[in-house]
């Protein structure tokens, strides 16, 4: 046969090989091919974006449930809750970034990511403690109080308007049972002053 590789070898160099492939080759990637796209490597860059997005929510999430346990609430804080996840899905980004794509597009893409994931990091600032339990379910009590209080005159406006439409209603029913029952009155009269009938 010919010389042995090593198993990821002759993986890797299908991969690498995959953009310039127009047929869609590559085992790997071929369901990232997205139809409509005249260009094997854009499909294969967006397909990317989208495996190892999927991949990163996973790991994150499995790096931050440890925290959220030990400390039973959903934002636990701490440096560590912070930077672990982050750093466990900037690894895995960058690692699968570089065994799917080509050359300089897997470090572009792993680089966009982990750029948003700080950027996401920075902005949602997991290092501050967030609630405890107690804390939420009081601050949930308050706002439906809030809510109720807010929205209390206009509850009892349509409250009002249903009553008045349903007595409306009730009223219409009597009114037209005695019109029902003034005509049949009537027609009885008519019937009795009427001449007797020949038997």
């Amino acid at each position: 046969m010919g010389a042995t590789t090593p198993l990821g070898a002759g993986r890797r160099s299908l991969l690498r090989r995959l953009p310039e492939d127009a047929t869609g080759g590559g085992d790997l990637l071929r369901g990232t091919r997205i139809f409509g796209l005249g260009s094997p490597t854009l499909s294969a860059i967006i397909g990317g974006t989208i495996l190892l997005t999927a991949v990163n929510i996973c790991v994150t999430v499995a790096a931050e449930r440890p925290f959220v346990l030990r400390r039973r609430s959903l934002v636990p804080g701490g440096w560590g809750f912070a930077l672990v996840p982050w750093l466990a899905g900037a690894t895995s980004a960058c690692a699968l970034a570089g065994f799917l794509l080509p050359g300089t597009a897997s470090v572009v893409l792993a680089t966009a990511m982990t750029a948003v994931e700080t950027v996401e990091l920075a902005w949602s600032r997991p290092w501050r403690p967030g609630d405890t339990d107690a804390e939420f379910r009081e601050k949930w009590v308050a706002l439906r109080d809030l809510t109720k209080e807010t929205f209390a005159p206009d509850v009892e406006e349509i409250r009002h308007r249903l009553d008045e439409r349903a007595m409306d209603g009730y009223r219409r029913k009597i009114a037209e049972r005695d019109t029902e029952r003034a005509r049949d009155e009537e027609q009885e009269h008519d019937e009795r002053d009427g001449p007797p009938r020949d038997a």
